[in-house]
């Protein structure tokens, strides 16, 4: 075998030498055949590595021999395969040989493409080994920049957003090298960047500059059209509008948005690569993953300070309102309150409300009774979800005394309907009930005074009627007639002025006893069977039911209730007073058939002075007083009193009534506030009759 490069003998082994005579390492390869076959050799060795095998004479030490050699090519070398051709066996074993070296070429080849591959993926490895080492590299780094970042954030409210965008800025520029960093909030091209805060520029030149800049030529680009822009030189870009007076010089530039869920939440500006002449994209890649990571960050901490924003011009808002607010979130936990609720807070120290929170009130019912803690307006709101307008409680203050108040909650809803928080306002009414019990004191002096002259007045009237009525003319017996009927519609007002008088100032009395409900319905009735004439009148009650009340005051709930299904009912129609029993009350429905009563007015008809009279009749008489003297003697019960109408069709008046004496139950129903014997300056018991 014979090794050739550049046309030259390169390296042989000892048959060679045997086969070609004179043959040395640096031979021409054409001197080792004969003159005649040297073209021929020149081309067989001149062709790519062949499987067939080509014959020659060469030179040797006995004379011409004719050789039969095998031609393989390397990358840099041929290698000549020869054996001796013509001598019988050797002949044949050399054409073996041949055959053999022809394979052992053939794996020499595949082997050779095998290694030049292995070179290749081995060179890739590398290549990808250092790009992963360098991308670890960045990802520690742009964990230890989102870390400090998160730290920032984290040290809310102590930081602030400018703070949190500064640690960014600085982030921003260890990754980069970045001469120039700045970060601004902000998309309105009238409006400068809002926060905007930068590193690099020294304070005198921020001085000269002046103002903040404006999200418009290239820096609008990022901010407004969301772009990322990297050029060599900012002049260049087709966006730039030019630097302001006393601006540093800008070359290199590159600006990445920082968007959270495709909302524009900042814009990060880096100027001046130090030691290059421009950011590379590594660069781009590091400042674009520290903006996706940094995006939560500032939308989260521009949150906070918004709703810490927000929580203070509330706090003012509500610290400067004279009635007391507090704030409960939807677990019932107390948010918030203002000063006006400090002078009614007084709790003992250690006990909590049943959401945990420590008492602020020490509530009582208006009839000095403690209030169940699951009837607190607070309790209902969050249980229940209901709005309580205006219940009136007692609140003892720090000096012992009892304050009348107005209770108020309102559940607040989030956009999917659902429980978010409560609003409690508490209302201080003390100068209210104050005003109330002045007028209740007048209207009771009144109604004493005008009590016995309207009775001399009628006394006077019937007397006349009945001693001279044959001696009167007609038109004189009318005008007593009259003078007596207006004096008992005055007689029934005044009752009407001194019972409301009596249910304000909670010294209302009743005497209950055990009475047969059948029968006291019965009475009504016949009583006003002059009224209900017009009317078909049905009673729906089991004989034998009894209730525990004071049955002058219920005949005249009762009274009330079935002279207004009279009074505005459809004549000719059915008046129906039902008894339903339950455990532990009697239920009284009285129904009748008529206009109704429209929705908006049911709220409004237990109150004082109150009417709902049906414009296309003629007005009842009365002061309006009747249902809410109704409410008041059904509560000194301990009853509950409502109406409900289908305007067109019926309209029914519900009110129960205790089934058997409870002792829980006073004689006395509406004891008179704690409050009202301070701020009249005695001790005055309530009348027990």
């Amino acid at each position: 075998m014979v090794a050739v490069r550049d046309g030259r003998v390169h390296e042989l082994n000892a048959p060679a030498r045997e086969l070609f005579h004179g043959i040395v390492v640096g031979t021409k390869l054409e001197e080792l055949f004969e003159e005649s076959c040297r073209p021929a050799a020149s081309e067989a060795v001149s062709r790519e590595s062949s499987s067939s095998t080509t014959t020659l004479q060469v030179k040797h030490a006995r004379g011409p021999l004719r050789v039969r050699f095998l031609v393989l090519s390397g990358p840099d070398e041929k290698l000549l395969i020869a054996a001796a051709s013509g001598v019988g066996l050797a002949d044949e074993l050399g054409g073996n040989l041949m055959a053999a070296n022809s394979e052992l070429a053939k794996l020499a080849r595949e082997l050779s493409r095998r290694i030049d591959e292995f070179d290749t993926i081995k060179q890739a490895l590398v290549r990808a080994d250092e790009a992963a080492r360098s991308l670890r590299a960045e990802l520690d780094e742009l964990g230890r920049a989102s870390n400090a970042v998160s730290e920032a954030v984290a040290d809310l409210p102590q930081s602030d957003v400018s703070a949190v965008l500064t640690m960014i800025a600085l982030q921003a520029r260890a990754l980069t090298h970045a001469d120039y960093v700045a970060l601004g909030i902000g998309t309105d091209e009238a409006t400068p960047f809002h926060p905007w805060v930068f590193l690099g520029v020294p304070q005198e030149t921020a001085h000269a500059i002046g103002r903040f800049p404006r999200p418009v030529g290239t820096l609008g680009t990022v901010a407004r059209k969301g772009e990322l822009v990297r050029v060599a030189d900012v002049h260049r870009h087709p966006d730039f509008q030019g630097l302001p007076p006393h601006h540093f010089e800008l070359e290199s530039f590159l600006g990445v948005p920082i968007q959270y869920r495709g909302r524009s939440v900042g814009n990060l500006y880096l100027g001046k690569k130090s030691g290059a002449p421009e950011f590379s994209e590594q660069d781009e890649r590091l400042i674009r993953a520290l903006a996706s990571r940094v995006a939560v960050a500032i939308e989260t901490a521009l949150l906070y300070t918004s709703e810490s924003l927000q929580r203070q011009w509330l706090q003012n808002n509500i610290d400067q309102m004279p009635d007391g607010v507090l704030l409960y979130d939807e677990h019932g936990r107390l948010k918030a309150r203002n000063q006006a609720i400090a002078e009614l807070v007084c709790a003992e120290p250690g006990r909590t409300d049943p959401y945990g929170n420590e008492a602020t009130f020490d509530a009582r019912e208006p009839d000095g009774r403690i209030t169940p803690p699951d009837e607190l307006p607070i309790v209902r709101a969050i249980r229940d979800e209901e709005a309580t307008f205006r219940r009136e409680l007692l609140l003892r203050r720090r000096d012992g005394d009892f304050v009348p108040v107005w209770v108020s909650t309102v559940p607040v809803r989030d956009p999917k309907d659902r429980l978010s928080g409560v609003v409690m306002v508490v209302s201080d009414i003390s100068a209210h009930r104050e005003l109330e019990r002045l007028r209740e004191e007048w209207a009771a002096v009144v109604a004493h005074d005008l009590r016995q002259p309207l009775g001399a007045i009628a006394m006077t009237a019937d007397a006349e009627l009945r001693l001279h009525s044959g001696e009167l003319a007609e038109h004189e017996r009318r005008a007593f007639e009259r003078i007596r009927s207006a004096s008992e519609r005055l007689s029934r007002m005044v009752a009407d002025l001194s019972d409301a008088s009596l249910i304000e100032s909670r010294r209302l009395s009743i005497e209950p006893r055990s009475v047969d409900v059948h029968a006291l319905v019965g009475s009504v009735v016949e009583s006003l069977s002059e009224a209900t004439a017009a009317y078909d009148v049905r009673i729906q009650a089991e004989p034998g039911e009894t209730a525990w009340v004071d049955p002058d005051r219920i005949h005249q709930v009762l009274a009330n209730l079935i002279s207004n299904a009279a009074k505005y009912g459809q004549s000719g129609t059915e008046i129906t007073i039902e008894v339903a029993a339950h455990d532990d009350f009697l239920e009284l429905i009285v129904t009748n058939h008529g206009p109704g009563i429209a929705s908006e007015d049911l709220p409004f008809l237990f109150g004082r002075f109150t009417r709902a009279d049906d414009p296309r009749r003629p007005r009842a008489p009365g002061l309006g007083l009747g249902l809410y003297i109704a409410k008041g003697l059904v509560e000194a019960h301990g009853g509950k009193i409502w109406a409900e109408s289908v305007p067109g069709d019926t309209t029914r008046f519900h009110f129960t009534m205790p089934r058997e004496v409870s002792p829980a139950h006073p004689r006395l129903a509406h004891e008179a506030a704690p409050w009202r014997a301070h701020q009249r300056g005695r001790t005055r018991r309530p009348r027990v009759s």
